[in-house]
This record gives C-alpha cells, sequence and structure tokens, in this order.
C-alpha cells in the first residue's frame, strides 16, 4: 500500500534563496503532468489536499494551471510528486 506520509522534515524555510526557488520550480512538472502523476496511482485530489494541508480546489488549480503553488507548498508539492512519480515507476517495472 502506498504511504504518503511526506518528509516535512525536509521543508525548507520561506528563506530560500531565488536560485533556490528556481530550481524547485524547474522541478515542477506541467499542470497536466501533475495530473497525470495523481491518477497514474489512482489517487483523489481529496486525498492530495490533505497531504499537502490544502484544499481540493487548490488543488485543481494547480493541475489546471489556473494557480502555481507558493513557496512553502511548492517545497511539498515537489517532494510529494516526486515520489509519487516513482511509485508509479516501480509499479510499472512491477508489473511487466
Amino acid at each position: 500500500m502506498l504511504s504518503l506520509s511526506n518528509h516535512r522534515e525536509g521543508l525548507m524555510s520561506q528563506d530560500m534563496t531565488i536560485a533556490e526557488l528556481i530550481r524547485l520550480r524547474a522541478r515542477l512538472p506541467k499542470p497536466a503532468e501533475r495530473r497525470a502523476i495523481r491518477e497514474s496511482l489512482g489517487l483523489s485530489r481529496e486525498l492530495v489536499a490533505r497531504e499537502l494541508g490544502v484544499s481540493q480546489d487548490t488543488v485543481y488549480q494547480w493541475e489546471n494551471g489556473v494557480a502555481e503553488p507558493r513557496t512553502a507548498n511548492l517545497v511539498n508539492y515537489v517532494d510529494l510528486l516526486d515520489r509519487l512519480r516513482s511509485t508509479a515507476a516501480a509499479q510499472l517495472g512491477a508489473d511487466r
């Protein structure tokens, strides 16, 4: 079973440098890919929202390019998407 417990101990502070923020934003997938990653594991927006401490509407906006996550949410969202992508890839490999 997939555990969504995140690595909040690794949460960066709001005081990150501009260069760090740019690198982090570069790791954020395009909106359609964000949704595809979540859906590939059969996860609901509600579950992702709860994990990140945001509303379902916020996740919807991020997945549809209406809004982008701010710094603290960006750190957690990129981390979550990275872990979900790894999990999806591992499941795909296991299915072969």
